[in-house]
């Protein structure tokens, strides 16, 4: 009777501790799917980095590296990091085009240069052919995120006359269209962008902008501003490692204590 009563108490721990194990395999399981804490969205605003209206200095119309030398090359918004780079032809550089001057609402916002000695003044500071000829390759615009991977949320641009863009263009080489306004229904006026909204966030580090489709002089753009979330490392002892490794230490110890209790039975 004494052997069939710890008996029955072994079988007993085992049923609870298969069922705990089970909950803790859980957890760990959706720590795997889920790796990551959440953030903030934050606004990367080219049109104010254009306009030079960014606190700290730094801005203004000109070529990226330029413009941005007193803060580092970079700009960094919300503790979210980005710089800039271009292709197209070899003068191409990612350029900052600020309003005009004649109306301030008329703002634009980074872009890419492909002119020997500048822009300013000429068209050739969007995103669009190199030296704004339509014979030339397309222009690359390239954000680079060098704090962390982000999410994009929404994108806003600026046609290549500082209104509101629409049409199709290429981001990492897939076609997006440009159909919305911001804010809804504004038309196409001064305080106008194009607006593009992801139902699924796009995820990366770099992002990479040129013309869609047939898209020549008519379909230039800039990128006015984003929306973006950073995504932080993965959480300590989360992911895939993590899991395996835990689970095999636990599956390890209850091996153990089984073996043990067993042995104190038929001893």
């Amino acid at each position: 009777m004494i052997w069939f009563g710890q008996f029955e108490r072994v079988t007993k721990n085992r049923r609870k501790f298969a069922a705990t194990l089970t909950a803790g395999t859980l957890a760990l399981a959706i720590t795997v799917a889920f790796p990551y804490q959440h953030a903030d969205a934050t606004t990367i605003n080219f049109v104010a980095l254009a306009n030079d209206t960014i606190a700290g200095g730094g801005g203004g119309e000109g070529a990226w590296g330029t413009q941005t030398a007193i803060i580092g090359g970079n700009y960094t918004v919300g503790g979210i990091t980005v710089t800039a780079s271009a292709t197209g032809n070899q003068y191409s550089v990612p350029y900052l085009d600020d309003a005009f001057a004649y109306n301030p609402a008329r703002n634009a916002g980074l872009g890419v240069c492909s002119t020997n000695g500048g822009c300013g003044g000429l068209p050739d500071d969007n995103i669009g052919r190199a030296g704004d000829n339509a014979a030339n390759p397309a222009e690359h615009l390239l954000l680079t995120f060098i704090s962390s991977p982000v999410v994009i949320n929404d994108l806003y641009f600026r046609d290549r006359d500082h209104f509101t863009f629409t049409g199709s263009l290429l981001i990492n080489g897939s076609s997006y269209d440009v159909t919305l306004s911001s804010p809804l229904g504004c038309g196409d006026n001064d305080n106008c962008y194009g607006r593009l909204h992801f139902a699924t966030p796009l995820y990366g580090s770099v992002f990479d902008f040129s013309i869609g489709g047939t898209n020549i002089q008519d379909r230039d753009f800039y990128v006015s501003k984003m929306n973006v979330t950073a995504v932080p490392g993965p959480i300590v002892g989360a992911g895939l490692p993590g899991l395996l490794f835990t689970s095999g230490g636990i599956f390890a110890w209850w091996r153990r204590r089984r073996n043990a209790v067993a042995t104190s039975i038929a001893g």
